[in-house]
């Protein structure tokens, strides 16, 4: 569905800042913009919340965009996502919230290492065994 305007809230990290004017990202990079701020914020929250989730991006900032003639390849009405692989037309305007990453203290690093320990070791036997062969 081709979009002659839309405004939205995009999340980024230390990773990925942006400046006002600047383009989201590159063409083909298949991304999702959020329909309103607080579903964005909540995203953010939870991704802070989750620090050593695997796959789990730890988002510090939202940025308001907005975008002319863009095609929307999926809505989620549920979710209030817009999903686009054309992140060369989304344009910054401004960052409108900023959180820093929560630090994660010695006894929950070393809680959150002993609840994954089983699953690293599994791993690291599996490629000994591979390199004796």
């Amino acid at each position: 569905m081709r979009k002659t305007k839309i405004t939205g809230y995009m999340l980024g990290n230390e990773n990925h800042i942006v400046l006002r004017g600047d383009q989201w990202s590159d063409a083909g990079e298949y991304l999702y913009i959020c329909t309103n701020k607080e579903f964005a914020q909540t995203i953010l929250e939870h991704s802070q919340q989750c620090g050593l989730e695997p796959n789990n991006i730890i988002w510090t900032t939202i940025y308001r965009v907005h975008a002319n003639n863009i095609n929307i390849d999926k809505y989620s009405h549920g979710n209030n996502l817009a999903w686009t692989a054309e992140g060369n037309k989304i344009i910054v305007d401004k960052p409108v919230f900023y959180r820093k990453a929560i630090s994660q203290s010695e006894q929950r690093l070393l809680n959150n290492a002993m609840r994954i320990r089983s699953d690293f070791f599994k791993i690291f036997n599996n490629k000994n065994k591979e390199l004796k062969r």
